[in-house]
């Protein structure tokens, strides 16, 4: 057939692309604590709450107690050991009072007592405790420090936006998270259904604090809420975070930014971590969480305050440019998949491996390079980040693209559903280093496991100090590279990779640089999508480079067959603008660059024969400029781009399905996105 009948025809890919795009990027997060059923339920109409989630030493704090129960007094404990009664208050008296569908508004109950908490008392978790027809129920309140600092340098910040966005009292609560029906506005004030009125305490930070009582080791307590204040942090050396802080508001987030950019030190033993942003109305008693973008009615008119994902439209802020690391690309680890939620047998979980045995986090462990340990703490929501590795399997470091620090130290890494769960830290230019075990269940490790035990103190002992660490940079031109090198073993094909795999697989057969390579083949078509850029950043340049097999290609159908596109991917449209295409011309394999323009135009470039065997491929994209495909390190074939309002995001992998047979293969190696021309990879034969 001649190039001139060559009409460039690409429905079939494009409907591959559109299928591609619907694809999620990580698995739908759908905790099922949502109580349908009638307006009224008794166990609603007996409870309470506190006016506040913390108290300085000294200052006051109101109880709104609900029971049948009179009298009754209340008895108030320090949860570091609750089996003390600090003091007693009362007698009281009170009545049932319905709280059934005020989760939004509140309860609105009377107040009980204000109670005038002693200055001596330590900062720390408390709880105040009374009798309802229903058994004992609890008020978890956080005292802090009237002079933070005082006792300790340490301070654990308690997850009271977690608690709030579970609890279902009332009604409803923010899940799950794909129920239209859900909750967006929930109130502080009402009791916690979970753990007769504990909340989310007992699950991890109930463990670590008497980990940290056995160790006598001192600390204070402040809540989420406080993190609103921006001069609380910088009293302390050390922040902590314990088991599933995963609600953040946007001055939390920033005061915690600042202060470690003023060179404080951050230890997260946490999963999920600053996975949702919210925010607060009524003083801080009332938080918002729409998780639905297109739901929140800031979207038009305020997008910096709108509820998502942070990394997600329109906020495009991911987490891991603090804390290091994701769920986006962790995931679920040893996950039963008879109880979705639930971990698997202690003794059909996979631990973490490590990576780096020479880490002084693993000092007195006696860990060695690959060894499995942490069963117990792996799971089951757990935080990553995309990496590469060398030609013998080993983490070079990651890819930075998703938001990670270049210079982010993975030590250990375990399999999860989006890629791994990583434990890792980086230190900034003023010396604070953020410490990340990535694992919700960090704190379930610390009754037994020794080795838990061990990296833990090692992280308290060394960031609690306040020193400096030392700041090392890494810098690089490439915004996103896959080497295909990492192992396959297990959990997702390709991390950080979404759309439609088709017959896309990782052979040997298609290792260049290393021991593998991605094998484009198979009847069905393939669309796999890489971002390499913000929504709110795209790029106006970029370079592309990578290594193609001529080898066993067959025309997919009469028009030159698509394999490498950059493309901008906004608010889940696309638009595609560079290709590089293949095609077979009297048996002769041969490649191009064709560029699409923002009216939907096509401009193909001249095609370049291919020699049988591997070659390198070459692609500097600009708009408006001159771009240009070089092949190994031939001639570079030019086409002008005219257009001004050009961006891209994303590089997308696609072979056009084969409706005939399984028709021909291309393979594909060493694939990177970068600011300036990237050339070969270092080092290859």
């Amino acid at each position: 057939m001649k190039r001139i009948a060559r009409v460039h025809l690409r429905q079939l890919s494009v409907f591959i692309f559109l299928l591609a795009l619907c694809a999620p990027a990580f698995a739908a997060r759908r905790h099922s604590v949502r109580i349908p059923g009638a307006p009224f339920d008794v166990q609603w109409t007996e409870g309470g709450y506190a006016d506040k989630t913390s108290v300085e030493q000294g200052g006051t704090i109101t109880f709104r107690i609900a029971t049948s129960v009179n009298p009754f007094t209340v008895t108030i404990a320090n949860l570091a050991d609750l089996n003390t009664t600090l003091t007693q208050i009362g007698p009281f008296t009170s009545r049932p009072q319905n709280c059934s569908g005020a989760y939004r508004t509140g309860c609105g109950w009377d107040a009980t007592t204000t109670f005038a908490v002693p200055a001596n008392w330590p900062s720390g978790y408390y709880a105040a405790s009374f009798q309802t027809a229903f058994g004992v129920r609890r008020i978890i309140f956080i005292v802090r420090s009237a002079t933070p600092g005082a006792l300790s340098k340490t301070v654990i910040v308690a997850a009271t936006n977690t608690y709030q966005a579970y609890n279902s009292f009332g009604g409803e609560s923010l899940y799950p998270s794909d129920d239209p029906d859900r909750a967006t506005h929930l109130s502080f004030d009402r009791p916690f259904a979970a753990s007769a009125g504990l909340g989310r305490f007992d699950g991890w930070e109930s463990l670590f604090l008497h980990w940290m009582t056995s160790e006598h080791r001192a600390y204070e307590v402040i809540s989420d809420n406080d993190l609103e204040d921006p001069t609380i942090l910088a009293h302390y050396n050390l922040v902590v975070f314990v088991g599933h802080s995963e609600y953040w508001t946007s001055t939390a987030r920033q005061n915690l930014e600042t202060y470690s950019h003023n060179g404080g030190h951050i230890a997260i033993f946490s999963g999920t971590t600053m996975w949702w942003r919210v925010r607060y109305e009524n003083n801080g008693r009332l938080m918002v969480g729409y998780k639905d973008a297109l739901r929140d009615p800031l979207y038009d008119t305020n997008p910096s305050l709108v509820t998502t994902n942070w990394w997600a439209d329109p906020l495009y802020n991911p987490e891991n440019r603090i804390v290091g690391t994701s769920f986006r690309f962790g995931g679920y680890a040893n996950r039963d998949p008879e109880v979705l939620y639930d971990l698997l047998p202690l003794e059909q979980r996979t631990g973490f491996f490590v990576a780096d045995p020479t880490s002084w986090a693993f000092s007195g462990t006696g860990l060695t390079k690959g060894q499995e340990f942490g069963k117990e703490v792996a799971g089951l929501e757990v935080d990553g980040a995309l990496y590469n590795c060398n030609t013998n399997g080993d983490i070079l470091g990651p890819d930075g693209s998703d938001g990670t620090p270049l210079n982010l130290h993975i030590i250990a890494e375990t399999p999860a559903t989006e890629g791994h769960g990583i434990i890792g830290y980086y230190t900034n230019s003023a010396g604070g280093m953020v410490f990340n075990a990535g694992s919700q269940e960090w704190a379930t490790g610390l009754a037994t496991d020794p080795v838990v035990q061990q990296i833990t103190r090692n992280v308290l002992n060394r960031l609690g100090t306040g020193q400096p660490e030392v700041y090392d940079p890494v810098s690089s031109p490439i915004l996103t590279q896959e080497l295909f090198n990492c192992p396959q073993d297990s959990g997702p094909f390709l991390p950080g990779w979404t759309g439609t795999r088709g017959g896309a697989e990782l052979t040997n057969a298609c290792g260049y640089e290393g021991p593998h390579g991605v094998s484009l083949a198979g009847a069905d078509g393939i669309a796999m999508r890489r971002d390499f850029a913000l929504g709110n950043a795209p790029r106006r340049d970029a370079n592309l480079r990578f290594y193609v097999n001529a080898d066993a290609f067959e025309n997919r159908g009469p028009f030159p067959t698509p394999v490498v596109t950059l493309v901008s991917f906004i608010r889940q449209q696309f638009k595609e603008f560079a290709i590089v295409e293949m095609f077979k011309e009297d048996g002769q394999p041969e490649i191009r660059l064709a560029l699409r323009g923002s009216d939907g135009s096509f401009h193909p470039g001249t095609f370049v024969k291919l020699t049988a065997g591997w070659h390198l491929v070459e692609v500097s994209w600009i708009s408006p400029g001159t771009c240009s495909l070089q092949v190994d390190s031939g001639t570079p074939v030019t086409i002008d781009n005219t257009y001004l309002d050009q961006g891209v995001t994303s590089v997308v992998l696609e072979f056009a399905p084969d409706e005939a047979a399984q028709n021909g293969r291309v393979c594909v190696d060493a694939l990177a996105i970068g600011t300036t021309k990237l050339g070969g990879v270092p080092g290859i034969r």
